[in-house]
């Protein structure tokens, strides 16, 4: 594990949502009305709403009228039929929102550090839900003030684990320039990608996302709370089938396996074991597991695969409760809700993405 003589820091996370969110009652209320066309897939969606485990998320494209109820911004609705926007006007919404959000992670961030912007020398960006350029790294480094000298770095099209990637980009940067101060920030606006499908993978799919952003500051700093102690990749053989992303006429789609859980299941002991292991640390020492909320079954298979209790996963439970699965910004909402833990506790974060892919990164507190 890494020597306390010259280790990297992880200063307390940053977090952001947009204004308006929508309850679960609000959530299948709005989305069996879109589908109202087709009655025997509103009623496939309000039930998959319903069991996504998520009490409320929030959406940059949500509003409320002057007598609060709710609405959207981004689907229109003619002749009875959805006119689903193309993924030009996604993005633009992308724009409009995404910077403003990841901003507001970011002021936090450098609070929680005692940091100025004027310190960071570098700086990365995650996402998968939207792209232009000069983007949201440039807008970031204007609205924060951070020098025209911040190096940049951009983790594009990682899914749920590219804030673990982003990580340990910034561990390797803080490693070998002792001097640097990197902000890292995840903004995520999956909700732009409704893709108004029945097809049961992508409405499952639709089911799970909300938007947010995180952001967190990595140094090389005694007086950061966590050390970034170890980190770690591993593809599943034979799972690319399982999990899609791809860009299409309208919009960024999502499909899900079913079989998806069932193979973490049966795979992700053996994973963590070996990964674990090459740092001499046994699972029965990780104090602290912070598994990404895919969706409940997610949660389900990892917590069987590692034999751990139900109350293991708590707070991967509440943040899915409170937000919804908000692709890579999500694993730091975790961590934040986790708060002060006793020094000498090993945090195990663990992710998964397109491939299938586990990234998994251990903490340990100071």
């Amino acid at each position: 594990m890494t020597s306390f003589k010259n280790r990297i820091g992880l200063f307390r996370p940053g977090t952001a949502v947009p204004d308006h969110g929508a309850s679960s009652a609000e959530a299948v209320s709005l989305v069996e009305s879109l589908y109202a066309h087709e009655p025997r897939a509103a009623r496939a969606a309000g039930r998959l709403y319903a069991r996504s485990g998520i009490k409320r998320r929030h959406s940059v494209v949500l509003q409320r009228d002057a007598l609060g109820r709710l609405q959207q911004k981004l689907i229109d609705r003619k002749n009875g039929t959805l006119q689903m926007p193309g993924t030009g006007e996604r993005m633009r919404f992308f724009q409009a929102h995404a910077s403003s959000l990841a901003a507001q992670a970011c002021r936090s961030a450098l609070k929680n550090a005692g940091c100025s912007g004027s310190q960071i020398t570098h700086l990365i960006t995650v996402s998968c839900t939207g792209f232009y350029a000069p983007g949201v790294d440039v807008e970031l480094i204007d609205t924060l003030g951070l020098p025209a000298t911040t190096r940049r770095i951009q983790v594009g099209f990682m899914g749920c684990h590219g804030m673990l990637n982003a990580l340990r980009a910034a561990r390797a940067i803080a490693g070998a320039q002792p001097e640097a101060r990197v902000l890292v920030c995840a903004v995520e606006l999956c909700s732009l990608h409704f893709s108004g499908k029945s097809d049961p993978m992508c409405m499952v799919a639709d089911s799970l996302f909300a938007d947010g952003a995180a952001a967190v500051v990595v140094a090389a700093i005694d007086a950061a709370p966590y050390v970034l102690a170890a980190e770690g990749s591993y593809l599943f053989p034979d799972s690319r089938g399982m999990m899609s992303w791809t860009i299409g006429d309208e919009g960024f789609v999502m499909s899900l396996s079913p079989q998806l859980p069932g193979m973490l299941m049966r795979n992700l002991a053996p994973v963590i074991h070996a990964w674990l292991g090459e740092s001499g640390v046994q699972r029965s020492q990780v104090t602290h597991w912070l598994v990404h909320p895919g969706g409940p079954r997610i949660l389900c298979a990892a917590a069987a695969a590692l034999e751990l209790p139900e109350s293991a996963l708590q707070h991967s439970r509440q943040i899915l409760s409170d937000y919804g699965n908000m692709s890579s910004p999500t694993l730091l909402f975790i961590l934040h809700a986790l708060g002060e833990v006793e020094a000498g506790s090993l945090l195990a974060l663990v992710g998964f993405g397109p491939g299938i892919t586990c990234e998994m990164l251990l903490l340990k507190a100071v």
